[in-house]
């Protein structure tokens, strides 16, 4: 059994690999037909509502079975057999639970039992959300002997495997179909911005996103592109995404550089976000700027705005700057005066709010 799982488990691992490569992902599931010693296989990943729109992954069965298939799939009785028994998330021999001999349905007797090679039946169907479900059947002809207890309890725990894969696999599907909208989303304005799906892993930067990432050396994982967080924020993180909530961290950079991370759910690819980092001194400088030309402020007040927006205190400025507090105090006042504030908290407010 162990030999077994060790093999599934590599399996699961190649399957990511393979990404949306239909025939790289038809052979590694024929070798799941082969480990289950079965005449026939099939995985299907369908639309709940329109079934024959579904994803088949065989190397078992041509086209034309599978449009004889879906033509006659009210006449499958293994299937109906397994939904009568309410048996959806879990792996059963589904001809255990009939007497194969007493079937009367001659379309599925006599054509569908030898065309596809079914004359024993082990399977399970997964809901997978509210739109898609995901089926694995394994097939065994005449010739061969039935599906064990075993068999069913190792397809039962491959299931929560290979269903974890189908979600991923769906959603990558669904990030393609709106590459060009989510693309264009990044593009909106220059503020570094990414999709990353529920585990972290990078999907789509854009440019100031790819400068951002060198420039402050946020690593990546360089397998699958994961974000490498703090330790001390990796449970708010993974959280977070797992339960597809927005949420922000701070990253220290160094002792007085800071930056942001920002992430909000995105409506498609569902359980998706967009990431955004930014950094205050960015910010700031924009902000600055505005300010500069709506106050008319000199040089030196500009400094002094900065460095006061970056939470330093008066004297930290002073020492900065190599001049005494009083003038530090001066021109704060000055500030005051030209930007018709009363306060210092007042002057951060204004900076933080003003528009672009």
């Amino acid at each position: 059994m162990a030999i077994y799982i060790s093999k599934l488990l590599e399996l699961q691992g190649r399957l990511y690999e393979a990404e949306q490569d239909y025939d790289l992902l038809c052979k590694i599931f024929d070798e799941l037909r082969s480990l289950f010693n079965a005449s026939a296989a099939s995985v299907v990943l369908a639309p709940r509502q329109t079934p024959e729109d579904a994803i088949v992954w065989t190397k078992s069965y041509s086209r034309s079975d599978l449009a004889f298939y879906f033509e006659r799939m009210a006449d499958d009785v293994f299937l109906n057999t397994y939904m009568q028994h309410m048996l959806v998330g879990k792996a059963a021999i589904v001809d255990q639970l009939l007497n194969f001999e007493r079937i009367d349905n001659p379309v599925f007797k006599e054509e569908m039992v030898p065309r596809f090679q079914a004359r024993y039946a082990l399977c399970i169907l997964v809901p997978l959300s509210t739109r898609d479900e995901f089926a694995i059947t394994l097939h065994r002809d005449k010739t061969q002997p039935p599906f064990t207890p075993a068999e069913q309890q190792m397809l039962q725990w491959l299931s929560n495997g290979l269903g974890c894969w189908a979600r991923s696999y769906r959603r990558r599907q669904r990030f393609n179909e709106e590459r060009i909208l989510l693309t264009a989303l990044l593009e909106r304005d220059n503020r570094p911005r990414a999709v990353v799906d529920q585990y972290g892993h990078l999907q789509l930067t854009n440019r100031a996103m790819q400068q951002a990432l060198g420039e402050y050396h946020i690593t990546q994982n360089p397998v699958d592109h994961q974000l490498v967080i703090p330790s001390r924020w990796r449970p708010l993180w993974r959280e977070s995404l797992s339960r597809g909530t927005e949420g922000r961290l701070v990253l220290s950079l160094s002792e007085s550089h800071q930056v942001i991370l920002e992430w909000t759910p995105l409506p498609e690819p569902s359980g998706w976000f967009e990431l955004m980092l930014i950094d205050p001194r960015w910010e700031h400088e924009r902000h600055l700027q505005r300010m500069e030309l709506l106050y008319c402020l000199t040089k030196s007040e500009q400094d002094v705005l900065t460095l006061l927006s970056r939470g330093l205190t008066g004297a930290e400025v002073a020492r900065l700057r190599g001049v005494s507090l009083e003038t530090v105090k001066s021109q704060i006042k000055t500030l005051l005066h030209k930007t018709d504030t009363n306060n210092q908290n007042d002057l951060l407010n204004l900076l933080f709010n003003i528009s672009h």
